[in-house]
């Protein structure tokens, strides 16, 4: 098991942790509800730095636009550690989101995030086949291969 912390209490990721039961392989519901669970703390920690940092600031001036900014930073960054802990649909998430900046500017997603969710359009993390290869005789019953 590998322990993260993304400034949170530790939380237990495992990696692919499936268990075969004859020709069926059975997902890990640990598994799913550790990453969720890791990213609802992550949401409701970046909520709390936007109601924390602009609570006395009038909208507008530019301490607000400062500290909006400084927050859109923080939260960019909190995604990006989530993507590259929990990879798969994360990552495509995260070029997703970092898709949006062309159809939509800086009026949906803030610049902050698509700029920093783009490294996973250009620079995708990746695994060898040497690496994934358990994981594809096990999920894709291929036998011997390779």
């Amino acid at each position: 098991p590998k322990s993260h912390t993304l400034g949170l209490p530790s939380v237990e990721v495992y990696n692919c942790t499936a268990r075969s039961s004859g020709m069926a392989v059975l997902p890990d519901m640990m598994l799913g509800m550790s990453r969720s669970m890791l990213t609802m703390m992550q949401f409701n920690e970046q909520k709390q730095d936007y109601m924390d940092s602009l609570a006395n600031l009038e909208e507008g001036t530019d301490a607000y636009t400062d500290a909006l900014e400084a927050c859109h930073r923080r939260g960019a960054d909190r995604c990006v550690k989530v993507a590259n802990m929990h990879r798969g649909l994360y990552v495509k998430a995260a070029q997703f989101i970092a898709s949006l900046r062309g159809g939509t500017g800086d009026r949906g997603v803030p610049r902050p995030y698509t700029d920093a969710l783009a490294v996973f359009t250009d620079h995708a993390p990746h695994k060898s086949a040497a690496e994934i290869v358990e994981v594809l005789k096990e999920v894709l019953t291929l036998g011997a291969w390779p």
